[in-house]
C-alpha cells in the first residue's frame, strides 16, 4: 500500500483573500494547533482504508486511495488549523 508523508509547520505572511481576518498566532497558539492536527487527523480518514501513523512530527498515511484524494483529505484538515505541510518524498 502506498505510503505519504506530511511534515505541518505554520507560517503567516498576513492576511489572504480567502481569510481577509487571518491573524499572527502566538507560539503557544501554533503549539496547540499542531498537536490538534495530530490529534485529530486520523479521524479524517474514517470509513476509509488508511493507517495513520505519527512519529517525530510527521504524519505518515497508509492508504490505497489516490495520492490527491489524500492530499485533499489532509489540506482541509490543515487549513482548519491554520498550518501548512511539506510532503516529504522517499
Amino acid at each position: 500500500m502506498p505510503s505519504f508523508k506530511y511534515e505541518p509547520y505554520y507560517e503567516y505572511s498576513g492576511p489572504t483573500r480567502a481569510d481577509p481576518f487571518r491573524e499572527l498566532l502566538s507560539d503557544e497558539e501554533v503549539q496547540r494547533n499542531r498537536e490538534w492536527f495530530f490529534a485529530h487527523i486520523d479521524g479524517c480518514f474514517a470509513g476509509t482504508d488508511a493507517v495513520v501513523a505519527i512519529a517525530d512530527g510527521i504524519v505518515s498515511i497508509e492508504t490505497n486511495m489516490p495520492e490527491v484524494d489524500c492530499d485533499d483529505i489532509v489540506k482541509r484538515h490543515l487549513n482548519a488549523f491554520d498550518l501548512f505541510a511539506r510532503k516529504i518524498r522517499e
